[in-house]
């Protein structure tokens, strides 16, 4: 039975800190500069670690984030590790060990909150399990293969998902295209503000306590960037008659269309009580003859065309003007019901791929997790494919 030996990993490793770089001071190469990040994001001319190390995360949110280099690299915000004897201390299983102990990084050796740190005085003391080096290799063997699957089938189900996303998005162009689609051959074509009144938005002084906390459901566009559904009853803030009356805000019936119209342009809700907006948004009240959710699809489809309508320098605005000049595409009221009944069952699939994949995505994140533990608590076996199929690939 092999006796695995417990060692301080500044005994048997060389664990230092990088060499503070800015982007400014650095001189464009192709060395990359590893800091605070999960990733370098810009590089320098030379390096000051070799190829094959270690590194963890200085500070930042990342801060304690364990990564492997197989190039040279300048390191500035991050701690290095490297084997003092590389004939007796694998690397690579220095760094999959590290790995396994992310969350024990994480939980204990982060200091700081607003601004968290991780040192190598606090690294240097972690304890190492140092079994012979095939041993070593044993498991980095089983661990390399283990996690070269799970990055294949991390790789399918990202593709699968991207392909969720698009089931819908493919759909809703067909429709609403401007290439003489099924759409267009069964409808009038209108300027937006022929079928749909157009109503700006606005914002009661915010030191007039009376123009608040009213009656009224009142919505900007940061809240409508954060909804999840295309309704909304209920908004964070509300406003008074007095607020109301006091702004040049108007009160939409539900079933209105909001879109947000700066910061960004795009965002799109219905709303399901009357409700005002801020001036970063246009209330669209649809005409007789025209479907709310109908509405909603064809604005959807059109956010780079409204894009492209906007204007100004610090951010981009849609006009009034410029909105009510867009072309819409109205067919009988039967068949809008059936594109947006055809929709709707096309979102709700694409959600439900997109929540499998997702749910899909975590597990094999768990599994490699679980994976590292094992091998370091020699639960994995000496066959890296009887091992796969152990944890389930």
């Amino acid at each position: 039975m092999t006796v695995i030996e417990y060692r301080k990993l500044g005994d048997v490793c060389e664990v230092s800190r990088g060499t503070n770089i800015t982007r400014k001071s650095a001189v464009v190469g192709d060395v990359p500069v590893v800091a605070g990040g999960i990733k370098p994001t810009y590089f320098h001319n030379s390096p000051n670690r070799p190829a094959n190390i270690v590194t963890i995360s200085g500070s930042g949110a990342n801060a304690g984030y364990v990564n492997f280099y197989d190039i040279p690299i300048y390191a500035s915000d991050c701690t290095t590790v490297l084997p003092k004897h590389p004939e007796y201390l694998s690397t690579r299983y220095v760094y999959l060990y590290l790995r396994s102990t992310q969350k024990f990084i994480f939980d204990h050796l982060r200091q700081g909150s607003a601004q968290p740190h991780v040192y190598p005085r606090d690294i240097s003391k972690l304890e190492i399990p140092v079994p012979p080096l095939p041993e070593q290799q044993r498991i980095v063997a089983i661990l390399d293969e283990a996690f070269a699957s799970i990055a294949s089938a991390v790789e399918a189900t990202e593709k699968n998902l991207a392909n969720a996303e698009e089931l819908f998005q493919s759909q809703l162009n067909l429709y609403f295209n401007n290439s003489g689609d099924a759409v267009n051959d069964r409808a009038s074509i209108f300027p937006i503000s022929e079928v749909c009144y157009v109503i700006n938005g606005a914002t009661p002084k915010t030191k007039v306590p009376s123009y608040w906390d009213g009656p009224h459901a009142w919505i900007t566009p940061a809240e409508m960037g954060n909804l999840t559904t295309p309704y909304i009853a209920e908004t964070r803030r509300t406003i008074t008659d007095a607020g109301l009356s006091n702004c040049s805000a108007s009160l939409l019936p539900a079933k209105s269309v909001i879109l947000s119209s700066r910061a960004p342009i795009g965002h799109l809700v219905i709303n399901q009580v009357p409700m005002a907006t801020n001036q970063g948004c246009k209330g669209l009240i649809p005409h007789e003859g025209l479907e709310s959710k109908y509405l909603y699809y064809f604005l959807l489809a059109s956010v780079d065309l409204l894009n492209d309508l906007g204007s100004g320098t610090t951010f981009k605005e849609l006009s009034a003007t410029k909105l009510k000049s867009v072309h819409i595409p109205v067919p009988p009221l039967p068949e809008q019901r059936r594109i947006v009944a055809t929709l709707d069952d096309l979102r709700k699939q694409s959600h439900n791929l997109e929540y499998l994949y997702g749910e899909k995505l975590d597990a094999l994140a768990e599994l490699k997790q679980s994976i590292l533990q094992k091998a370091f608590s020699g639960e994995l076996t000496t066959d890296p494919d009887k091992s796969l199929a152990e944890a389930g690939l």
